[in-house]
C-alpha cells in the first residue's frame, strides 16, 4: 500500500489519496481520503486471513486533519504535530475506513518514528502481524523508536517560533495491543495528568505540584533541556509526594524546558526562566 503524504507537485500540502501495489503495478483507491496521517509516522500492520481485511495503525506523526479539545474534527493546512492514533481498515469488498481511536499519545510524538514489532509476535508477511495468530486479549505489540519529539503544547511549534524546541525523540515507547477494547473514535481521551510549576519567592527555586490523582507514584523523574534540545540533567524524586521544589540556581541564565515522567506517562511543561 502507498499512504497518504507530502507533497503534492505543485501545492506544499500532502495527497490523500491511497494506491494498493501488486505485482502488475499499482491501482488507485477510488471514493476514499486518509485524513488523520499525512507523513511518515510510526505505523503498524495487522492481516486478518480469516475475514480477508487488513488494518494499518498510525502513531501520532503530522496531519492537516484532527480532533480539537471539545471533540471536532478541526483543519490546519500547516500540517501540525498530533497526538492521535488513526487506523485505516479494509474490509473483505475492498472498502476502506478510516477511524481515530480514543486513546491519545502522552505527548506530540511518532513523526519520522519507526514501530519495532516484538519479535515474539507472528507476522502474515515482513512486517504485516499475523492476526489470527493474536491469542491474548493484551499483548506487548512492541516499541515506537526515534522520530521527533514537539515537546511544546502547541501542535505546530514552527508557526509560533517555537521551532528550535522540537528535538529527536529520546524515549523507547512500549506499546500495548488490546484486542477487545473499544478503542475506535468517539470522544479523544484527555491526559490527565497534571503538573502545576510555580516560581519560589527564592530565586530560581521552583514549586511544583502533582494533581491528586498522581500523588502516589512509583516513578517520578524530571529532565531538563535547554533551547537546543541537549539535555542538562536528570533527576529523581524517590518519595511519593504531592509536591516539592526545584533549585535551578547550577543552571546559567536563559530559558529551560522540564519534562517530567511519571509512572511512564510524561507531561511537558512551559518553558521555564532562570535569572
Amino acid at each position: 500500500m502507498l499512504f497518504s503524504g507530502v507533497f503534492l507537485e505543485n501545492e506544499n500540502r500532502p495527497f490523500f489519496n491511497l494506491a494498493e501495489l501488486n505485482y502488475n503495478g499499482y491501482k488507485d483507491v477510488e471514493n476514499f481520503e486518509q485524513r488523520f496521517a499525512n507523513y511518515h509516522c510510526s505505523k503498524v500492520g495487522f492481516y486478518n486471513k480469516k475475514n480477508k481485511s487488513f488494518s494499518f495503525y498510525f502513531i501520532g506523526g503530522m496531519s492537516e486533519y484532527y480532533k480539537d479539545s471539545i471533540g471536532n474534527i478541526s483543519r490546519d493546512p500547516f500540517i501540525p504535530f498530533v497526538k492521535h492514533i488513526s487506523k485505516v481498515h479494509r474490509d473483505s469488498s475492498g472498502v476502506f475506513t478510516e477511524t481515530i481511536l480514543q486513546d491519545t499519545l502522552p505527548a506530540f510524538l511518532g513523526t519520522n518514528g519507526e514501530f519495532i514489532i516484538n519479535p515474539k509476535i507472528k507476522r502474515y508477511f515482513q512486517d504485516i502481524i499475523d492476526e489470527n495468530e493474536l491469542r491474548d486479549d493484551t499483548l506487548e505489540l512492541g516499541f515506537i523508536l526515534g522520530g521527533i519529539l514537539n515537546p511544546t503544547e502547541t501542535r505546530n511549534p514552527y508557526a509560533s517560533n517555537l521551532a528550535n524546541m522540537t528535538i529527536s525523540n529520546p524515549y523507547l515507547i512500549n506499546t500495548r495491543f488490546i484486542k477487545h477494547k473499544n478503542t475506535n473514535i468517539s470522544e479523544t481521551s484527555k491526559n490527565n495528568l497534571k503538573i502545576e510549576l510555580i516560581p519560589s519567592s527564592q530565586r530560581n527555586h521552583f514549586e511544583v505540584k502533582l494533581q491528586s490523582l498522581y500523588q502516589e507514584y512509583k516513578y517520578l523523574f524530571y529532565y531538563i533541556y535547554d533551547t537546543q534540545g541537549r539535555l542538562i540533567s536528570s533527576h529523581e524524586i524517590n518519595d511519593s509526594q504531592s509536591h516539592f521544589f526545584m533549585n535551578l540556581n547550577h543552571l546559567q541564565a536563559g530559558i529551560y524546558n522540564v519534562v517530567f515522567t511519571i509512572n511512564k506517562l510524561y507531561k511537558i511543561n512551559k518553558q521555564i526562566h532562570v535569572y
